[in-house]
């Protein structure tokens, strides 16, 4: 007994599948009950057989399972469209291999991912140039990725203020993201304007290295958030012989040396010139002993 031609699912456990058994009498009936549940059981492991040929010669048994192979795609847009195929190919499983059903709802739940398609596509199958191939054709519709969104707003404690908003997740069909918002907020530092830039590319899609194979993103952005001063509270005076709990809710924390005098902060980003960013920690409340 031979079986040939498959490349998924391992021949022990399709041998184990026959009905027909070594040294029992060939019939053309069995052999095609075995081609039946051999075609099954490639759709129960999502994969799909053109054919399964079978025949008995000089008294082997053998049967040839013709596996379906993705021969390509073709892309059906519903109205106009400015996503370049690459974008949508890169996601689709790639031409030549098996063609599984589970893959395929893998790569449609990607497409969906993307925020490129209003709908989920419409998925059919064509038969390819060559026995045992097929092109799966889909249907797809672009959705809107642009946004722009202005505001205007007014408070007793800040007075106006108001933002611009402008996000685009498809730039030259490459899906490529750009966003800007700038903002006007009043505050003590009377900086009252902030922006904010960035550019993401979520597949670096280059013949250089595997970058086609790896997906790898890159993202840059830059802001300018204006932050007003803090006010440095000193706490009263406490009566000798005394105790009491100092709470110690925010701490800076400095990557760099601290300076040798601490000033007002005159700097209208929140911290004195000249030293690093930081970041902030909380700690739990203490308490302090006040000696006599």
């Amino acid at each position: 007994m031979e079986v040939a031609g498959n490349t998924a699912l391992p021949t022990e456990t399709l041998l184990g599948l026959l009905r027909l058994k070594p040294g029992e009498v060939y019939t053309p009936l069995l052999a095609q009950e075995d081609a039946r549940r051999i075609a099954s059981f490639y759709q129960e492991k999502g994969y799909e057989v053109a054919d399964v040929r079978y025949g008995f010669q000089n008294g082997v048994y053998r049967l040839e399972v013709v596996e379906l192979k993705v021969a390509g795609y073709r892309l059906e847009w519903q109205g106009d469209h400015r996503t370049q195929e690459e974008v949508i190919l890169r996601e689709l499983p790639k031409p030549g291999s098996l063609f599984s059903v589970l893959e395929l709802r893998k790569a449609m739940a990607r497409l969906l991912a993307t925020g490129l398609l209003a709908e989920p596509p419409r998925v059919s199958l064509a038969p390819g140039e060559k026995p045992g191939e097929v092109v799966v054709v889909l249907g797809l519709k672009e959705a809107r990725t642009g946004l722009f969104q202005p505001a205007l707003g007014w408070s007793s404690l800040e007075g106006w203020s108001g933002s611009v908003s402008f996000k685009e997740t498809n730039l030259f069909g490459l899906a490529h993201q750009v966003s800007l918002d700038l903002a006007f907020v009043q505050n003590d530092a009377r900086d009252n304007l902030s922006l904010s830039l960035g550019y993401t590319i979520p597949w670096l899609y280059l013949d250089f290295a595997d970058l086609k194979e790896v997906r790898t993103g890159l993202a840059l952005s830059a802001f300018s958030t204006p932050i007003g001063n803090n006010k440095l509270l000193q706490a009263p005076p406490t009566p000798a012989g005394s105790t009491r709990s100092a709470a110690r809710a925010l701490a800076l924390a400095f990557p760099g040396p601290s300076p040798r005098s601490w000033k007002t902060c005159a700097s209208p980003w929140g911290f004195p010139p000249g030293v690093p960013p930081f970041s902030w920690r909380s700690t739990t409340p203490t308490p302090l002993a006040i000696p006599a």
